[in-house]
């Protein structure tokens, strides 16, 4: 689904174990943006320089797995990458949110 959804040069973890995957998108999409905008949008998702005392990692973030997978957060997800590949292709912020709030509501 993260490959289908996010933009072109997303690269999946491939966890051997755990509860949480994570997620390197093109240097273009800043985590912090994309996490500010998902929570606008009622979602929760860690940006990877929440990690880095350095602030590294500004291109990453850890979707949680530990939940059952429901219909829910595959929309969620789905909104995630619409949101990152509209921050990969240099779309300004609130033209975005206006963007999404069309096309999937408020």
């Amino acid at each position: 689904l993260v490959r289908d959804s996010f933009p072109e040069g997303t690269e999946v973890a491939d966890p051997r174990a755990g509860t949480v995957l994570w997620v390197r998108m093109p240097d273009r999409v800043g985590a912090m943006q994309l996490h500010q905008l998902a929570l606008q949008r009622g979602i929760s998702l860690t940006a990877g320089p929440m990690f880095s005392a350095a602030g590294g990692f500004g291109n990453y973030v850890r979707l949680n797995g530990a939940l059952p997978f429901t219909e829910r957060i595959r929309e969620a997800v789905g909104v995630i990458g619409v949101l990152a590949t509209g921050l990969a292709e240099g779309m300004p912020r609130h033209a975005l949110l206006d963007w999404m709030e069309i096309r999937h509501g408020p």
